[in-house]
C-alpha cells in the first residue's frame, strides 16, 4: 500500500509538482530502513527509539502531504502510520525493560 500510495502521488505530476510529498516519502523510507538494523542487529534500543519517533513524524507528514495531492494516497498510508506508532510503543517498552 505504501508503494501504491507513492506511485499515485508520482503519477499526479511527478517529482516536479510534488517535491515535498515525495521527498518526505523518501525520508520515511530511509528512516524505516535504518530502524531494523539499529533495533535488531546493533541492539541500540535508545537510538532506534529516536529513529522510530522521527519515522512516525515523517510518516504523519507524508500522509498529510499525500492526502492533499491524492486523498486515496493519504488513506493508503494510514495503516502504516498506525503500525509504526504501535512499533514505537513496543520499541520504547523493550528499551525501558532492558535498561
Amino acid at each position: 500500500m505504501i508503494a501504491i500510495s507513492g506511485w499515485l502521488v508520482y503519477l499526479n505530476g511527478g517529482f516536479g509538482a510534488n517535491k515535498f510529498p515525495l521527498t518526505m516519502f523518501l525520508v520515511q523510507l530511509i528512516l524505516n530502513g535504518v530502524w531494523t538494523p539499529l533495533f535488531f542487529s546493533a541492539h541500540k534500543l535508545g537510538v532506534a527509539f529516536i529513529d522510530i519517533v522521527l519515522l512516525v513524524i515523517s510518516v504523519a507528514v507524508t500522509t498529510v502531504a499525500f492526502w492533499a495531492v491524492q486523498p486515496v494516497s493519504g488513506m493508503l498510508m494510514v495503516p502504516y502510520l498506525i503500525w509504526i506508532t504501535f512499533a514505537a510503543v513496543l520499541n520504547y517498552t523493550v528499551w525501558m525493560m532492558n535498561r
